[in-house]
């Protein structure tokens, strides 16, 4: 096998597998289970960039929720959950469990310690 058979096998293979992964999180305060979903590479992209604050910089906050809209997932029909409209209930609603999802979300999309971190010191 050449080298750009080999190559193009793999490119083949990359493009044509699907990667995005779903996790089911339970949430016994709320009585039910939610899938979090990891995110395509442009997904990802629009998460950070609808995060940003100032001078290119993420905001942990805005991070935070913006990852709990963007990754929650209605178990039985696969949509998203939660929109921006939910935000101000979806804030009043028990920490540990926004805190489970959040760290799943972050966990399956690539956003590192670093970003945690973040969320920590708030």
């Amino acid at each position: 096998m050449s080298k750009q058979q080999v190559f193009e096998t793999t490119k083949d293979t990359i493009l044509a597998c699907q990667d995005i992964i779903t996790e089911e999180v339970t949430c016994p305060e709320w009585g039910v289970t939610v899938t979090v979903t990891a995110l395509s590479g442009e997904e990802r992209s629009a998460l950070i960039k609808a995060s940003m604050v100032k001078d290119g910089e993420v905001g942990s906050d805005e991070l935070y929720w913006n990852a709990i809209i963007a990754c929650t997932l209605d178990t039985e029909t696969g949509e998203r959950l939660f929109t921006t409209d939910d935000l101000p209930k979806l804030k009043k609603k028990n920490g540990a469990a926004l805190e489970r999802i959040v760290e799943r979300a972050f966990k399956l999309c690539g956003i590192g310690k670093a970003a945690s971190e973040g969320l920590e010191k708030n």
